[in-house]
């Protein structure tokens, strides 16, 4: 029984986001404010089906000697996640100006490059950069709640279908910032507790798709 459900869990970051995908074919109306998150469920699919399939099957890039080495596509799938929420996060209204919205995305890239020409290999998991990218969505979360704090208006919650998916978006970071920002050195020295970890970050993976999912359902234009 154990083994069936930690199959379950270790595919988590694939199934999990089906259940936004089914939502689509039931919403297929939805606002430009949900673009975004589209194109980032289609392509977080493929990335993490790529990444589950070549660490179940221990298949090896040419590149590497180590069986099932999946972290390119981790990395693409960090880097991916930060371009389209912060996509997402370019059309709220937020405390601070537009022009710095445009200049952190450009910001991380650049950081992205440089982290890996100069001082980090692609293929070896990178603290650094998930780390920053938690980092800077949370930001934008922070800033999307000062906003909504300082604002006139009366502050709506329930049926507040933005808020509700930020404070989706909040959750998942603030549960994988340490881990993300710790995973290299605990991986490098308890290799089965970095294992374990990486669970809470599936079944916080899995908020997020629910979270993703509900954002679909109520999204219309």
């Amino acid at each position: 029984m154990y083994g069936w459900l930690k199959e379950i869990i270790d595919w988590s970051e694939v199934w999990a986001l089906l259940i936004p995908a089914c939502v689509l074919l039931y919403n297929r109306q939805l606002s430009r404010l949900a673009i975004p998150l589209l194109y980032y469920v289609c392509i977080a699919l493929v990335l993490n089906f790529l990444q589950d399939y070549f660490w179940k099957k221990r298949l090896i890039f040419s590149f590497s000697s180590v069986p099932g080495d999946n972290i390119i596509f981790y990395h693409l799938h960090s880097i991916i996640r930060f371009i389209c929420i912060s996509w997402f996060f370019s059309k709220l209204p937020l405390f601070f100006s537009s022009k710095i919205k445009g200049i952190i995305p450009l910001l991380f890239l650049l950081f992205v490059l440089i982290n890996f020409i100069f001082f980090e290999p692609f293929t070896k998991f990178s603290s650094r950069l998930l780390g920053l990218e938690a980092g800077l969505l949370l930001f934008y979360c922070l800033q999307y709640f000062l906003g909504l704090m300082l604002s006139e208006e009366p502050l709506t919650i329930r049926g507040n279908h933005v808020f509700w998916m930020v404070t989706g978006i909040s959750i998942y970071m603030v549960i994988n910032f340490p881990v993300f920002l710790f995973y290299k050195k605990i991986s490098l020295k308890f290799s089965e507790f970095a294992i374990s970890i990486w669970d809470l970050h599936n079944f916080s993976y899995i908020m997020l798709c629910f979270f993703i999912a509900r954002f679909f359902y109520v999204s219309k234009h």
